[in-house]
């Protein structure tokens, strides 16, 4: 009997070698090419994980991937799993919309977390992530900065007490405490007071659940609930004690919540709410939550209860894990400290109790950086997972359906490929200017479709308590190193140690003099001003002999006799004559400079030789070279706002960018926009309607930018951003601002040296700061929003892209997919081209259309001639909407178009900084020297143009036009660095007169426009027209 017995214990066990070998034979095959541990039958690898706990678990992974490679596979009983640290292949599966299921070890959390934003998938995430998404909008965060503030200071005052300079503190529990009460007041909307109570339950409950699933993750058996049960059946008691308290807790923040909301008076209002300054009022996630529906159905209880679950956890044990490293790291490095001192004082002054805002949060660069440089160190979250229900193929591997797919961010972050001296502390590897590496080798918060919902909420947390503790304490380096320890959160298994020493802000003694006898001190203090008197002596000389370099060089300028110089006065030069100009006269300077001087003419200011040049002749010698491509110095204003984009860029990164972006433009790619061109055309004409019944004049201008913003977005970078819908778009009104500024500098030579800005025009230099910084968080945020979008498209299925028309190619897309020397474009490369197109397609095409439309109200006779060419060619209704094949039909529109651009250029002067000598009649103009054509000038010589003041769009017709020469006609420039959006302008510019003609009789009503040059050709009253509906 023992013997049968046996006997089918064997042939059980056959059976089950040869069930687990067909069982994992397919998945084997098709992973032949990846390394791995060598398996052992039915269980796996699983005998690896012996011994391990949550402090090793970090070190194991490395290992393995120094061993095995960046990718490798494990066989854990009789589930596969892949690990990956290759930024490339983690970039395929986080951009996928597919491969969002979360990987089988979340299952651990289900019974905490349940189906939350956390574990859910499918229609179910994608539900609750679109109820939850506005919960986090800029407008909120920025009401939530005010608790972070509070909560911070309670936290302060918390540790006063212990800050003695000499005993090293855990700061981890004080954190955890205060992101408790920030989450709880923020996200749930209810005060818990959670750092007056040291020993919360809710707290020992997640320490006591979070350690129990690390250790169910290591040991593989015990992922099986039944199994853990059985096996551990004390832990399991502890387990599911820890839970009811975290549910209780919870349930009873949910059950104040509701309780408010029933006995607030505005109880029966929606989210539609609006405040006091009528903006939409944005509830908090809880509120949401209470009041949302899905399919028409309210949120269940528990629905309610495992969202909040969610973010409890997510939203104070992350951030409690990034605090507290960051703290840490903060106390190792006085040099990064003390450098984090000074940005808090210049940021936020002396006074420690001054309340931050969202805009003081913004201009802690430095501060964003340390903390970058913290999370990759120690990202709160070191490993996260995926799914793959069905065979899925990364780069040219194919990975079997049923694969547990792990992300080693952890070991990532700290790949030497992508981090030079990966283990060090080194805040400066995200400056804005230096080179960034793949765009996913730096994921801290995860990314793609599934990344962290609030990050931003996270970022502005940790600057403001960060902040708050420094501007009070100084942070020592104290007690033990932390020991790494993977609790599903990144912590340390002794805490994480630093001592605290109160600032004291230091205030010298007026009163103070040396004691009597202290002849050293008074020998000391006489070298010291010998020494100071010597360096300044110095320093005048320089600056003699400078100036006296500059003299000569001005007076033997080669150009001397050549041409008339407006000054002769050495050093000063025209810095005198330059006293009354200003951006609302220089078009009229201009004019008199010509009159009195001739066509060219040069400056001088303190030695710099500028010339000035309306000579067709001169101009077609500088325009059409090939050498002279950089920008004259004066457009080094532009950089803190358009760094080197394209405008601004020289030589060889001038070239690649061009060669990049050239196709972008091509015809083909241009007729797609047209019909973006129709639609945002069609609805400035709706948002004038009632305008046109009122009878009154308009300004057109602001209109019209609306229109050209929303235009310039949707084609070139990809995004809706719905600008004519907000009639104070913060974007317009920065950039106006900010060209107010530039083009003050531009008249007053010595506000271009940044340090004298800085010193004669504080106003002005914090106005383009502020413009600097609003305009660069807009294009941030374009660019963050298209690259979303990008990673949801690229997964569409590659057969049907290849049987479908393609989509308008975006300038965008074309920057974030390019590469050059074999890397992709930084983010800061990216920013400066979008910054840079944004400028020019905007608020040139709002200047060129807007004086466009004012030269036809004032010119009764052109306009009807233009409509009558219109309604010829359209019919007489308003049905169809423009096509690119309609403007080659309309011969007079492109004459009006082309003088209006004539009479009202929307740059009326370009400049050149000569990289090599420019060879004109009669001698020539030497290297270094500032070249400025005046298009103003040109484009209204009587030489060239007959009756040139007059508006006369026949004169682009026949004869005519070959009368004038190639140099002549330049409003967006010439040659090589011509305007090389130029053919996109005028599909825009005239689809909007179209509509405009066809919709509106224009009338001649309001003040004359009064120009006024701000970079940008505007009027100094704006551009002022009647509008009258038309009638078929």
């Amino acid at each position: 009997m023992l013997g049968v017995s046996l006997l089918l214990v064997l042939a059980a066990f056959a059976t089950l070698l040869v069930w687990d070998y067909f069982w994992r034979k397919r998945r084997n095959d098709m992973l032949q090419y990846m390394p791995g541990p060598p398996p052992l039958p039915l269980l796996g690898n699983v005998l690896m994980y012996r011994g391990l706990d949550a402090e090793q678990i970090m070190d194991f992974v490395t290992k393995n991937q120094r061993k095995y490679g960046r990718i490798y596979k494990v066989w854990v009983i009789h589930q596969l799993a892949v690990f990956s640290t290759d930024p490339r292949d983690i970039e395929v599966v986080l951009s996928s919309q597919q491969h969002i299921t979360k990987n089988n070890l979340y299952k651990l959390l289900h019974e905490w977390l349940g189906e939350g934003l956390l574990m859910s998938t499918g229609r179910k995430w994608h539900g609750r992530r679109k109820i939850i998404t506005p919960t986090f909008h800029f407008k909120i965060l920025e009401q939530f900065v005010e608790i972070f503030d509070q909560q911070s200071t309670v936290m302060v005052k918390q540790l006063q007490s212990r800050a003695d300079g000499k005993t090293a503190i855990n700061i981890f529990p004080v954190v955890c405490l205060t992101a408790l009460d920030i989450i709880a007041e923020t996200a749930m909307g209810t005060k818990i007071n959670a750092q007056m109570d040291p020993n919360l339950p809710y707290v020992k409950a997640v320490n006591e659940v979070t350690n129990i699933m690390i250790t169910r993750f290591i040991h593989a058996w015990q992922r099986v609930n039944w199994i853990f049960r059985l096996t551990q059946p004390s832990v399991a008691k502890r387990q599911d004690a820890a839970i009811k308290v975290m549910h209780d807790f919870t349930e009873n923040i949910i059950r104040q919540r509701r309780q408010a909301l029933v006995d607030s008076p505005d109880k029966g209002q929606t989210e539609d709410q609006v405040d006091d300054l009528g903006q939409k009022r944005r509830m908090a996630l809880l509120d949401v939550l209470l009041q949302s529906t899905i399919d028409g159905a309210p949120l269940s209880d528990e629905d309610i209860r495992e969202e909040v679950d969610t973010f409890m956890f997510e939203g104070h044990d992350t951030t409690t894990s990034a605090i507290s490293f960051c703290l840490y790291e903060i106390s190792r490095h006085p040099e990064v400290q003390q450098r984090l001192q000074q940005e808090l004082r210049e940021v936020l002054g002396e006074d420690r109790e001054r309340s931050v805002t969202l805009r003081d949060l913004g201009e802690l660069k430095y501060m964003e950086n340390v903390i970058k440089e913290s999370l990759r160190l120690h990202p709160p979250v070191p490993m996260i997972g995926r799914w793959f229900a069905e065979d899925v193929e990364i780069r040219g591997k194919r990975i079997p359906a049923g694969t547990n797919f792990t992300l080693g961010i952890y070991v990532l972050l700290r790949d030497p490929e992508y981090f030079e001296s990966p283990d060090e502390f080194r805040p400066e590897r995200f400056e804005a200017d230096m080179p960034q590496g793949h765009p996913y080798a730096y994921i801290p918060f995860s990314a793609g479709p599934r990344n962290c919902i609030g990050q931003k909420f996270a970022l502005l947390e940790m600057k403001s308590t960060i902040g708050k503790l420094l501007r009070h304490f100084e942070l020592l380096p104290l007690g033990p190193e932390p020991r790494h320890s993977m609790n599903i959160v990144l912590r340390s298994a002794n805490g994480v140690h630093l001592g605290l020493k109160p600032r004291t802000i230091k205030k010298l003694n007026p009163k103070w003099v040396p004691p009597s006898g202290h002849s050293g001190y008074i020998r000391w203090q006489w070298q010291l001003n010998m020494l100071v008197a010597l360096l300044a002596t110095l320093l005048v000389a320089r600056l003699v002999v400078w100036l006296l370099r500059r003299t000569l060089w001005e007076l033997r300028h080669p150009l001397r006799g050549l041409v008339p110089c407006v000054s002769s006065i050495p050093l000063v030069g025209s810095a005198w004559q330059m006293r009354s100009f200003q951006p609302d006269n220089l078009h009229e300077k201009f004019a008199e400079y010509v009159q009195r001087f001739g066509r060219s003419f040069m400056g001088c200011v303190l030695g710099h030789v500028v010339v000035i040049t309306a000579e067709p002749r001169h101009v077609d010698a500088l325009l059409h070279s090939q050498q002279q491509l950089r920008k004259a110095t004066l457009y080094y204003a532009l950089r803190g706002w358009l760094g080197n984009g394209l405008l601004l860029s020289h030589g060889d990164p001038w070239r690649a960018m061009r060669k990049i972006i050239t196709p972008t433009f091509h015809f083909s790619i241009l007729e797609q926009f047209v019909e973006v061109f129709d639609k945002q055309s069609s609805r400035l004409v709706e948002r004038l309607s009632p305008l046109a019944s009122n009878g009154g004049e308009v300004n057109i201008y602001p209109y019209v930018g609306l229109a050209a913003l929303d235009i310039i977005t949707e084609t070139a970078m990809g995004v809706s951003v719905d600008a004519q819908r907000d009639e104070d778009s913060e974007v317009v009104q920065a950039v106006k601002e900010l060209t107010n500024v530039l083009a003050t500098r531009f008249v007053r030579p010595h506000l271009l040296f940044p340090q004298i800005f800085r010193l004669c025009w504080p106003a002005g230099l914090r106005k383009q700061k502020e413009g600097v910084r609003s305009l660069h968080q807009f294009t941030n945020e374009i660019i963050e929003q298209r690259r979303q979008q990008l990673a949801r498209e690229d997964q569409q299925d590659q057969h049907y892209l290849q049987n479908v028309p393609q989509k308008r190619h975006a300038l965008l897309d074309t920057l974030l997919r390019a590469t050059l020397d074999g890397q992709p474009l930084t983010d800061k490369q990216i920013r400066d081209e979008v910054n840079t197109f944004i400028f020019e397609g905007h608020d040139t095409s709002t200047s060129a259309v807007s004086f466009c439309l004012y030269l036809l109200s004032r010119h009764e006779e052109v306009q009807q001639k233009l409509f009558e060419e219109l309604r010829e060619h359209y019919g007489p209704g308003l049905g169809r909407g423009v096509v690119y094949t309609d403007f080659a039909a309309l011969t007079y529109l492109n004459c009006v178009v082309k003088e209006s651009l004539r009479l009202f250029p929307p740059i009326p002067a370009v400049a050149r900084c000569l990289e090599t000598d420019l060879e004109i009649e009669g001698g020539h103009i030497p290297a270094g020297t500032n070249v400025v054509v005046l298009l103003w000038q040109l484009l209204r010589d009587e030489s060239l143009f007959a009756d040139p003041l007059l508006f006369l769009p026949e004169r682009h017709l026949g004869d005519e036009v070959t009368r004038q020469g190639a140099y002549s006609f330049i409003p967006f420039s010439a040659g090589p660095r011509n305007c090389i959006g130029q053919k996109f302008a005028l599909l825009e510019m005239k689809t909007m007169v179209i509509k405009m003609v066809r919709h509106y009789q224009l009338l001649p009503l309001g003040a004359p426009v009064e120009p006024s040059i701000k970079i940008v050709l505007r009027s100094r009253n704006g551009v002022n027209l009647g509008l009258r509906p038309r009638s078929y």
